[in-house]
């Protein structure tokens, strides 16, 4: 899910939209593409062409906590041991795979024989992954991976089935508010699936619904009428469940919580990479940087699920052994300030709170301890 409901990088949709829309390129003005109910076309060759000439330097500069890496064919992210956590397959025959969940996912929904892949700025994408079908994966971290399916055009498939490998004990059920996860055999969650959306080449939703069966998972999408504009962009986003402490896997677990906690981890991803973006990586901690990632996270979570549920998410991630009494007051202040500029505005946006949030930390009015 991107948010409409969850965090995102607007860039990142932009530029693979741009890929396929009329205009973006001599090498596909004549495809066809952008136009109500008329199929496009693309090739990886095609798409390569366009991000290495008009946006490496924009998808390579792009707030994430991910550097894939080659290792043979394939991209691999690796965690502070230098162990693969996340690869990417050379080929679409093959899955995403998540190591410390046990999980695979199958980038193909369709007939692979036609397929090719090529390697793109933080990612991978795979050309005809089904009919008038494309996919690009990008890694966002060690344990979040996003693949964004581009529809060309009314021949695409109505239904996109993706076929998932599990550990022994797991299973895949369907969650609240569109969303799904794969839990073990306690029922906690291990892998949680944030609700898709889809929208079309003008920027309008597309009626997008998520269920499951067995180990698929299938995207059931309205996009063949004369009202949507092609290419059509599909994002489904899996997050490895991973908590920072134990109070808020506790509070996180029952069945009811999962989308409003998906929510949370994806606006602290979002946070962090902003945080990132702005300042250097030495601040992160008890700095000017730590201190607006912890205004901006907790803002973000007050516009979508309110203050009480971001106040929350705020306690329960300082509330561990050992945090020393500083740091989370620190923390909790900064908390408290990001749900303040949220808080009350039926107008406040993502931006909105962003810049204020970066106003008060280069201001010195956040804490922060050095």
């Amino acid at each position: 899910m991107i948010f409409m409901k969850r965090w995102q990088s607007r860039l990142i949709i932009g530029l693979v939209v741009a890929l396929v829309m009329l205009g973006a390129s001599p090498a596909l003005a004549e495809k066809g593409s952008g136009k109500k109910g008329k199929t496009g076309d693309i090739t990886a060759e095609h798409a390569k062409d366009i991000l290495i000439s008009e946006f490496s330097s924009e998808l390579a500069g792009l707030p994430r906590n991910a550097s894939p890496e080659p290792e043979g064919s394939a991209l691999v992210v690796r965690d502070d041991t230098g162990t693969a956590s996340l690869t990417v397959p050379g080929e679409a025959a093959g899955k995403v795979k998540l190591r410390d969940a046990g999980v695979g996912i199958a980038i193909a929904t369709g007939d692979t024989s036609d397929t090719a892949s090529t390697e793109i700025p933080g990612g991978r994408l795979f050309a005809n992954t089904d009919v008038s079908t494309d996919t690009v994966v990008v890694p966002l971290s060690e344990d979040a991976v996003e693949i964004l399916t581009v529809l060309r055009g009314p021949d695409a498939p109505q239904q996109l089935i993706t076929a998932l490998s599990l550990a022994p004990g797991q299973r895949l059920v369907a969650g609240p508010e569109n969303t799904a996860a794969i839990v073990d055999p306690l029922d906690h969650p291990v892998v949680i699936i944030y609700a898709p959306w889809a929208v079309d080449a003008d920027g309008q939703p597309v009626a997008l619904f998520l269920t499951t069966s067995d180990n698929s998972l299938t995207l059931s999408v309205e996009h063949s009428d004369n009202t949507v504009s092609y290419p059509v962009l599909v994002d489904p986003f899996y997050y490895l469940d991973a908590y920072a402490n134990d109070a808020e896997q506790a509070w996180c677990w029952p069945f009811s919580r999962w989308a409003i906690c998906a929510r949370a981890h994806g606006h602290a991803d979002s946070a962090e990479s902003q945080a990132l973006a702005y300042y250097p990586a030495n601040t992160m901690h008890n700095g000017v940087g730590d201190a607006f990632r912890h205004c901006y996270w907790s803002a973000r979570m007050t516009i979508n699920d309110g203050a009480t549920h971001a106040k929350g998410f705020g306690d329960r991630h300082e509330d561990y052994p050992g945090n020393p009494p500083l740091e989370k007051e620190m923390d909790l202040a900064n908390n408290s300030t990001g749900r303040s500029i949220a808080g009350g505005k039926d107008w406040t946006t993502f931006t909105y709170v962003r810049d204020k949030c970066k106003y008060r930390a280069d201001g010195h009015w956040l804490v922060q301890l050095f």
